[in-house]
């Protein structure tokens, strides 16, 4: 699957890049990846939708999680699951407020300079954000967004037990390459699709597994 990172033109663009509205857009499209086939337009889309002047997370939080829900799910729907993405968003804005004071910029800017493990650790705190997302979301805002991001070469990969399980019977165990940020976003990315299809925690489906002629199947 390829790094989700196609940013919008025109309008949507100009919204996603413009300094008031940036960092919670970033956040939401963050939140969206993977369950949207446009995320970094889903900013701008909900902001017009919800007739909001400004774009950050006290204004946010104060529309309510209904709200978010409906103008997610009017067609076309930004998410394809509408009820959870408007629970995400809703919860999402709430602690960037409680959390942060509304700057959400906060979360990845932190002091001009941020260390990979910490960013992630925060971003894995965020509502709708697991380890996967967390870990692309950082990569691009390194990449793409400027932020400055250190410490790739003491990174350990974050690992939920199901891939945890699937990377020791491919025989990778933890071991895996440091330094190289967007090396472990495709390791991360193809263990999470590998997991989903067929490396289920209760068994393995190695007959459909792309893997299966190199995979040694420990302790299958």
């Amino acid at each position: 699957m390829p790094i989700p990172r196609e940013y919008p033109d025109g309008v949507a663009g100009e919204f996603l890049r413009d300094p008031a509205s940036q960092p919670l857009s970033l956040l939401l499209g963050a939140i969206a990846m993977y369950g949207s086939d446009s995320p970094w337009s889903l900013p701008h889309t909900l902001a017009t939708r919800l007739g909001m002047e400004r774009f950050d997370a006290m204004a946010l939080a104060g529309m309510g999680e209904a709200a978010l829900r409906q103008a997610i799910a009017k067609r076309p729907s930004l998410h394809i699951d509408s009820p959870k993405m408007g629970r995400w968003a809703d919860q999402a804005s709430r602690m960037v407020v409680g959390q942060y004071g509304g700057g959400t910029s906060w979360i990845w800017d932190d002091y001009r300079r941020m260390d990979a493990a910490r960013l992630v650790e925060r971003l894995r705190g965020v509502p709708g954000i697991g380890a996967v997302k967390a870990l692309v979301f950082a990569f691009l805002l390194g990449t793409d967004w400027g932020a400055d991001i250190v410490g790739w070469d003491k990174f350990e990969m974050p690992m939920d037990p199901p891939m945890l399980e699937a990377s020791r019977r491919l025989g990778i165990g933890t071991s895996l390459p440091r330094g190289d940020p967007e090396r472990l976003v495709r390791i991360h990315e193809g263990l999470r699709n590998i997991v989903k299809r067929h490396c289920a925690l209760d068994g393995p489906r190695c007959e459909a597994c792309p893997l299966s002629a190199k995979c040694p199947r420990q302790g299958v």
